[in-house]
């Protein structure tokens, strides 16, 4: 499928206010790229912004009345039919949705529905784009969805629109062609009268062509838009074709649609593998359900046009499919139809449509009894009275605006070619934007082809999943005992809101190039240029060779003899630590140092300038999966601190946390390996020389198993372990490096992925575990802030409630009738 166009909506006629009073601000151009499934929603609408501001309901960040207010507003910015749409669109956006192949795709065809249900319980109104009344007077010849949509964009600009409709009713297909137990008539009613509302005439009744000359409408009016549809089936031009019993697919609905009597008989046959053919063998079976119901198809199912939901649901109901069969001759007695003689057929290349053709196989005949035949292999429009209009072409690059090539005279719907609902409204939007545009003498919105954001670009993995939620729908028995009653539910006020919680914003809410980000890139310069391992290593290496003179290889035994080394006293604050409780004193100045360390940065350190953390984060990357811990072994750390950095240094006089870190063991490698490649010479050891050997490999050991730890867990030595990763997170929550979370947020789980401390950046940024990295600020609803740690912090954000309304609210059940 060719992606839908773009077309930038023209900031003129940006909303000021919303339908139901409430003030908004003017609508801003969105420059992220596109969402997968606006890119092939036909009609244009923004997906995104829709699901975006239900799912604010359930994250208390818009109360319910508001949001669903927007909600509206937004798909009736281009789609004054939502509830409709809801019903009738086949959803090709689901199709394209990133969540599809995960845990299915977002409802978006049922939360449309939601919408436009709560929109007519609850009174929602259309209001005019601007106060003025333009002067000129614009005719809309049919009522079908391309003629309700130029109508309706026409009159909310100030113009005077009149619509002319041929049958009693308005709606067209909708009302004509669509059953009712697909598209109820409350429904159409009632969102047919809110567009009317708007000051719109309707003449029903009046077939221009026919009762009125098109040319007196032209003189009267100084536009006219033609959406008469395509209410004429087509033929399958074989012999006996007019015999009694035999109905086009169009013309059989619109029978059935009025309310006039159809005597089907026992068999019916229905010729066409499209939407039609399946609505009228439905129908059939609803008009008669002790008859047998035949649907013959020249091709197989892999090519059948129709909706695959719709198909399925005729075939529980009892319709029986003939693939790969095409009629031949209409066998009739006394003038009515009795059986249908039709061809094998065999499938070949592809054709235009890139659907294999079909051949006849030679020879190959066979019979089906049939009281009805109900041919509905295509349809067209009646141009009586309209063919000056048929005969005359636009210009290719302004046919798509509805214009025709005859002055003041525009088209647009099936009457141009056959499609969907969706396609119908969409040229009717284009034709009054075009109408607009001329009287106004403005130059037509520009076309263009924005960036689309793929799946490939999403961390989909760290998408929680979530199964769909699914309308309720009638059992095929029950369908069949209430023929008429609507097939399906709308969604819940819950399921609604949940739903569209499961839409992680696609081109919003994503990590753009987590290893190539600028936040990324300067992190790791850090890390590696200023508390980096080499440069620790070697001052620890060169400070201890000039304090203690002569052979290094004499005193400094990878990270043994620590209490006394600059590494530990100086590099290291919990070598300062121990060395206070050892020699049983307070380090002032330590608890003073740490303390504005803490409130400045909190974790900020153990993110841009631990060496440690950069072999963690580079180690785990080496695999593609993570093993989550629970989150109370955050806290282990804190024990670690009093216990092991404290309370027995200051009971045995030793570093035994220095003794037994894995840090250490890193550090304290390198250069003893460097500077010395043979055994050392053990001068005055700090330890017992029968227990060098052993602390040794237990600190190598301990270290072997955290670098193995690291390809699984993310950070499992700063988030478990680390007593100076403790002491700043004390004042993690306090420090003036932040981070604060947007209401845009929409909790995908991009954010996670990228974290290196794997945690839930919504609820625990800023938390004790945070590191302040900032890596999570590459979404654009996260960003850097700073806190002023002198003011008391808001400990729990305030539920947005409307009206003093109760946390959960359902929907009315008002909708059935």
């Amino acid at each position: 499928m060719a992606c839908a166009p773009h077309v930038e909506w023209d900031p003129r006629f940006a909303f000021d206010h919303d339908p139901c009073g409430i003030p908004m601000a003017t609508k801003i151009e969105n420059t992220s790229p596109l969402a997968p499934c606006m890119s092939r929603c036909l009609q244009g609408t923004d997906i995104r912004a829709l699901l975006k501001v239900i799912a604010q309901i359930e994250r208390d960040e818009r109360p319910r009345d508001e949001a669903i207010a927007q909600a509206w507003r937004i798909v009736t910015e281009k789609n004054p039919l939502p509830a409709t749409c809801g019903r009738v669109c086949p959803h090709p956006c689901e199709d394209y949705c990133v969540r599809k192949d995960r845990d299915g795709s977002v409802a978006v065809n049922n939360i449309e529905r939601f919408v436009g249900d709560w929109g007519i319980t609850h009174g929602f109104k259309f209001t005019k784009l601007t106060e003025e009344r333009q002067p000129e007077k614009i005719a809309v010849i049919g009522s079908g969805p391309a003629g309700l949509s130029c109508a309706y964009h026409l009159a909310r600009r100030g113009y005077a629109v009149i619509i002319f409709e041929a049958f009693p009713k308005p709606g067209g297909m909708l009302r004509y062609g669509i059953p009712a137990y697909r598209l109820p008539r409350r429904i159409l009613d009632a969102e047919i009268g809110k567009i009317l509302e708007l000051g719109i005439e309707l003449h029903p009744n009046k077939a221009v062509g026919k009762d009125i000359p098109l040319d007196k409408i032209r003189s009267e009016y100084d536009a006219v838009f033609v959406g008469i549809g395509a209410q004429k089936a087509a033929k399958v031009n074989c012999p006996g074709e007019e015999a009694e019993g035999v109905y086009g697919g169009v013309e059989f609905l619109r029978l059935v649609n009025s309310g006039q009597p159809v005597d089907l008989g026992k068999d019916v046959v229905v010729i066409g593998g499209g939407n039609t053919a399946v609505d009228a063998a439905r129908v059939a079976r609803r008009l008669n359900a002790s008859s047998k119901v035949t649907i013959l198809y020249r091709r197989t199912r892999v090519e059948m046009p129709a909706v695959e939901h719709e198909v399925e649901a005729a075939q529980e109901e009892g319709v029986e499919i003939v693939f790969l069969g095409a009629p031949v001759e209409v066998q009739s007695e006394n003038g009515r139809i009795s059986r249908l003689l039709c061809q094998r057929m065999q499938l070949s290349d592809p054709d235009g449509s890139g659907r294999r053709r079909s051949v006849p196989i030679p020879g190959d005949t066979f019979t089906l009894p049939a009281d009805t035949l109900i041919v509905a292999v295509s349809q067209e429009a009646d141009w009586g009275g309209l063919e000056t209009v048929h005969d005359v072409k636009s210009e290719s690059q302004l046919e798509r605006w509805g214009f025709t090539g005859q002055d003041r005279v525009f088209i647009g719907g099936d009457v141009r070619e056959l499609g969907l609902v969706a396609e119908s409204l969409l040229q009717g939007r284009l034709a009054a934007e075009a109408v607009h545009a001329r009287f106004r003498h403005l130059e037509l919105p520009a076309e263009s082809q924005p960036e689309i954001i793929s799946a490939q670009q999403l961390l989909l993995d760290a998408v929680r999943s979530s199964p769909r939620h699914q309308s309720v729908e009638l059992e095929a028995t029950a369908r069949l005992e209430q023929p008429w009653a609507e097939e399906s539910t709308t969604l819940s006020y819950n399921a609604a809101v949940g739903e569209a919680g499961r839409c992680i914003s696609c081109g919003e809410s994503f990590i753009k190039s987590p290893k190539t980000h600028p936040i990324h890139i300067f992190r790791r310069i850090s890390q590696i240029g200023v508390g980096t391992l080499l440069f620790n290593s070697y001052f620890a290496v060169f400070s201890t060779r000039t304090l203690y003179g002569g052979p290094l290889r004499s005193v400094c035994v990878p990270g043994l003899s620590c209490h006394s080394c600059p590494t530990a006293t100086m590099g290291c604050p919990i070598g300062m630590v121990q060395h206070f409780a050892a020699t049983h004193r307070i380090p002032w100045f330590l608890i003073g140092f740490l303390g504005i360390i803490g409130l400045l940065s909190g974790r900020f350190t153990c993110g841009w300038l631990c060496p440690w953390g950069l072999v963690q984060d580079l180690t785990h990357r080496l695999k593609k999966f993570t093993i989550r811990i629970p989150h109370l072994l955050n806290y282990l750390k804190y024990a670690v601190l009093i216990v092991v950095a404290i309370i027995i240094p200051y009971i045995t006089f030793e570093h035994w946390f220095s003794k037994l870190c894995p840090c250490g063991a890193l550090i304290g490698a390198i250069p003893w390996a460097l500077w010395n490649p043979i055994d050392p010479v053990l001068g005055e050891p700090y330890i017992a020389e029968g227990m060098m050997g052993f602390m040794f490999w237990l600190k190598m050991w301990i270290l072997g198993v955290f670098l193995l730890l690291f390809l699984f867990i993310k950070r499992p030595f700063c988030r478990t372990v680390c007593p100076l990763g403790a002491i700043y997170g004390l004042f993690n929550r306090l420090s003036l490096v932040s981070v604060k979370i947007g209401e845009g947020c929409v909790d995908c789980g991009q954010c996670r992925a990228v974290c290196p401390t794997d945690l839930d950046v919504r609820r625990q940024a800023n938390g004790e575990a945070c590191i302040k990295c900032l890596e999570c600020t590459q979404c654009q609803h996260i960003k850097f802030a700073w806190q002023q740690f002198w003011k008391i912090p808001q400990r729990a954000r305030k539920r947005i409630r409307a009206n003093g309304q109760p946390h959960v609210h359902r929907v009315p059940a008002v909708l059935d009738g």
